[in-house]
């Protein structure tokens, strides 16, 4: 409502407090607004909010509140009997719980994220093994066939050795029936 640069000079002339003060005022009421407003026999009454039983210095240590946290906030502390260096530190431990409630989060996702991953390749492993398994059982049924087929043609195609045996006995025979046939062309007096 004042023209630029007459804040500070109104504040001089119209109330007793900087205008440091005069911001933190207007920053509570930014933040509480007619919460602020109770008379002083609204203190005890049920439905007041917990605000109007703040000092103000209390009530500036809990801008740092967000708006739907605080009621609860001080519900759960004896404010009246609470030193302002005890609710910094409250607010403090608030901090480092919400923190750590933060850091918990991160690290459960990344262990999601990893679970998942695991989970993706045990699946994927677990279908390898399994195509590998019924190769195996394909390829099994058709070993006992490959086994007759190769039997078979053991007794079809005579061995290496066999054959080497064949060749002695007929070498044998074609010795004994050059010797034989020497022997009959020769002159019977020869023979005796």
């Amino acid at each position: 409502m004042l023209p630029y640069g007459e804040w500070g000079k109104w504040l001089k002339e119209s109330v007793s407090y900087s205008q440091r003060t005069a911001d933190r005022l207007m920053q509570l009421w930014d933040e509480y607004g007619t919460k602020l407003l109770a008379s002083p026999d609204t203190y005890s009454h049920p439905d007041s909010s917990p605000v109007t039983n703040l000092t103000y210095t209390q009530a500036l240590i809990l801008l740092r509140i967000p708006e739907e946290e605080l009621e609860e906030f001080i519900a759960e502390r004896d404010m009246k009997s609470m030193t302002h260096l005890e609710l910094q530190q409250a607010l403090k431990d608030r901090d480092q719980a919400i923190q750590e409630k933060k850091d918990l989060q991160k690290d459960l996702t990344l262990k999601s994220r990893e679970l998942a991953q695991l989970t993706t390749q045990t699946q994927s492993l677990e279908q390898q093994v399994n195509r590998l398994q019924a190769e195996i059982l394909r390829r099994a049924g058709k070993s006992p066939l490959k086994l007759r087929e190769l039997e078979a043609a053991k007794e079809e195609v005579p061995s290496a050795r066999k054959i080497a045996e064949l060749e002695k006995k007929l070498k044998d025979a074609e010795t004994k029936f050059s010797v034989k046939s020497a022997v009959a062309h020769l002159p019977f007096t020869e023979i005796t």
